[in-house]
């Protein structure tokens, strides 16, 4: 059975076995409250939206190409997921210090072009929100798992200046 977004989006804090980063959990150390204080806020923010949609999940590492402040091409779709499709545009808010080429009003383009494609945009700012947490929260158990806490230390600035909290 394919799981719910809203368990999806949950899933940020399960370390199972069948992960490419099983173990992540056992690296946390200092870092377990700073995790649990933001899985404590994605329990909260949970959007009711069930509409599921391709979305890359990856837009990051060159995957995206801009000319002119428009995207041209999205590569690699290997992590892609069935899901909202404001996870994509959470993802390159959330890293839009490392996307050359995003526009400063990309946001509220891109919110535009959803609602002329007839995409559901309510909720919005809690949707990538939501997203944003995971988003997060994926990047902390990634560099977890590769004893990185500097990379630990960037996911929870990163968090903190996406969602603000």
């Amino acid at each position: 059975m394919q799981q719910s977004w809203a368990e999806f989006l949950l899933s940020a804090g399960q370390d199972s076995e069948t992960s490419q980063i099983y173990g992540w959990k056992n690296n946390l150390g200092t870092f377990q409250t700073e995790f649990d204080r933001i899985y404590a806020e994605l329990k909260k923010s949970i959007p009711d939206y069930n509409s599921r949609h391709l979305v890359h999940s990856d837009l990051i590492n060159r995957n995206v190409l801009f000319d002119k402040g428009r995207i041209t091409a999205v590569l690699d779709w290997g992590s892609a997921l069935y899901g909202d499709y404001m996870y994509d545009l959470a993802w390159l808010l959330f890293y839009d210090q490392y996307v050359n080429g995003l526009s400063p009003d990309f946001k509220s383009v891109a919110l535009e072009g959803y609602r002329d494609s007839g995409l559901d945009t309510g909720s919005a700012d809690e949707r990538i929100r939501a997203c944003q947490l995971h988003i997060g929260l994926d990047s902390i158990a990634y560099n977890s798992f590769r004893n990185d806490p500097d990379g630990i230390k960037l996911a929870i600035r990163l968090v903190n200046r996406a969602t603000g909290i």
